[in-house]
C-alpha cells in the first residue's frame, strides 16, 4: 500500500496514522520525498509538455523566474494547461497561473447560461465544503442541496455543469468505505459502506478557491489568526493550505505585504508554533520561485525586527532554502535562541556543503 499526500500534509497527519510502525522505512525515514525538478531534468520534461499543450517558448527563451516556477511538477501542468497555445509569462506568479487555469477550465465562454452554471456549481461546492471543515463531500449529500443538487443528480447529462466539471478534470469522484481506499481506512473513522465523493482534482487548485473565498479582500493579521485558529482546531489542512496560499499571492502582488509594516512581519512576531510553522512553509515556497527577494525579506524585514519569533522564522526558511548569509546575518539577532539556532544550523550547512568551506 502506497501512500500520497504533499509534504504539507504528511508533517502534520504523520502522527494519526494507524499501525504507523508497519511502514517501510528508508534512511531518511518512512517517507519518500518527491523532489522538484533538477537543472538536468527541467529541459527535456518542458519539451514534453510544449509539444503535448502547444507551448510557444521554447525553453532556451524562458527566464530565470519562469524555470524556477515550472520546477514545480504541479506548477508546470497548472502553466501548461493554463496557457496551452500561448506564450509563457515571463514573471510568472502562482495566483495569475490559478486565475488562468480557473478561465480555462470553469466556465464557457460561448454559452452565457453554461458559464453561470458552472461558475456557480464550484464556488457552491467550495463553500460546502468550507461549511463542512473538508475537501471530499458525499455525492449523495451534494444531491441533496437545494443550489446545485439537480445538477448533481443529472451526472450522466451532458448539459450538466456537474458532468462537464467531471468531464474537465476540474472535479473528480472518489470510491471510499470498505471497497474503496479513501484517506478513512487509514486514519480510521468514515463510511462503513462503499460511498461516492466528490473532491477537486488538485487539491491545490482547491485551496486556491478556498482561499479568496475566506479572505477576499487583503489579509489582515486578525483574519489569519482567526483562519489558522480554526484550521488548527478541525484538523483542517486544506485551510492551512489556504492561507498559504493568500499570504503568498498576497506577497506576490502587493510589494507592500514584505515591508516592516506589513501583514508578514505583524504575524511573525506571533511566538505560536503554528503560525511559525506557516510562515515558514510560506517563505519557503516563494523563496523557491524568488529566491533574491525572499532573501531581502528575511535580513531587511524578519530579522530587523528585535522578535524572537520573527528570527526563528528566518532560521526556519533560511535553512530549508541553503541560505547562508541569511543565516549569518540572523547568528547577530539580540535573541540569543536565534543565535544559537542559526549557528547550529550553519554548522549542518557546513557539514553537508564541506567545499563552500567557512560561512
Amino acid at each position: 500500500v502506497v501512500v500520497s499526500c504533499r509534504t504539507e500534509a504528511w508533517r502534520r497527519l504523520e502522527q494519526h496514522f494507524r499501525g504507523v510502525g508497519q511502514f517501510y522505512r528508508t534512511d531518511d525515514g518512512v517517507e519518500v520525498r518527491l523532489p522538484q525538478f533538477t537543472e538536468d531534468e527541467l529541459p527535456d520534461v518542458y519539451g514534453k509538455y510544449q509539444r503535448s499543450y502547444d507551448l510557444k517558448a521554447n525553453f532556451s527563451g524562458l527566464t530565470d523566474t519562469a524555470r524556477r516556477f515550472i520546477a514545480d511538477p504541479l506548477m508546470l501542468r497548472f502553466v501548461a494547461e493554463g496557457y496551452r497555445g500561448q506564450e509563457l509569462p515571463r514573471d510568472p506568479r502562482s495566483v495569475d497561473v490559478f486565475d488562468s487555469y480557473y478561465r480555462d477550465k470553469v466556465g464557457d465562454g460561448d454559452d452565457a447560461q453554461m458559464d453561470r452554471l458552472e461558475k456557480a456549481f464550484v464556488s457552491r461546492l467550495v463553500e460546502l465544503m468550507y461549511q463542512a471543515r473538508t475537501d471530499e463531500l458525499s455525492e449523495r449529500a451534494l444531491s441533496g442541496d437545494e443550489q446545485i443538487g439537480q445538477a448533481v443528480l443529472a451526472s450522466h447529462d451532458v448539459n450538466s455543469p456537474y458532468f462537464r466539471l467531471l468531464d474537465k478534470g476540474v472535479v473528480t469522484r472518489v470510491q471510499v468505505g470498505r471497497r474503496g481506499y479513501g484517506a478513512a481506512a487509514l486514519f480510521g473513522g468514515g463510511p462503513a459502506e462503499p460511498e461516492t465523493r466528490v473532491q477537486f482534482t488538485y487539491d491545490r487548485f482547491f485551496e486556491y478557491l478556498l482561499a479568496y473565498r475566506v479572505i477576499p479582500g487583503e489579509p489582515t493579521e486578525q483574519r489569519v489568526r482567526e483562519l489558522l485558529a480554526q484550521a488548527e482546531t478541525h484538523r483542517y489542512q486544506s485551510l492551512w493550505g489556504a492561507l498559504k496560499a493568500r499570504l503568498l499571492g498576497h506577497l506576490e502582488r502587493a510589494p507592500a505585504a514584505a515591508s516592516p509594516s506589513g501583514v508578514i512581519a505583524q504575524l511573525a512576531r506571533d511566538a505560536d508554533h503554528s503560525m511559525r510553522g506557516l510562515l515558514g512553509d510560506l517563505l519557503i515556497a516563494y523563496g523557491q520561485q524568488r529566491p533574491s527577494r525572499t532573501a531581502v525579506l528575511l535580513t531587511e524585514t524578519l530579522l530587523q525586527s528585535d522578535s524572537e519569533s520573527s528570527g526563528l522564522v528566518v532560521i526556519i526558511a533560511g535553512h530549508q532554502l541553503e541560505m547562508p548569509e541569511v543565516l549569518r546575518q540572523a547568528f547577530l539577532h539580540p535573541s540569543a535562541l536565534v543565535s544559537q539556532m542559526a549557528m547550529q544550523t550553519i554548522c549542518f550547512y557546513c557539514t553537508k556543503h564541506p567545499q563552500e568551506g567557512d560561512v
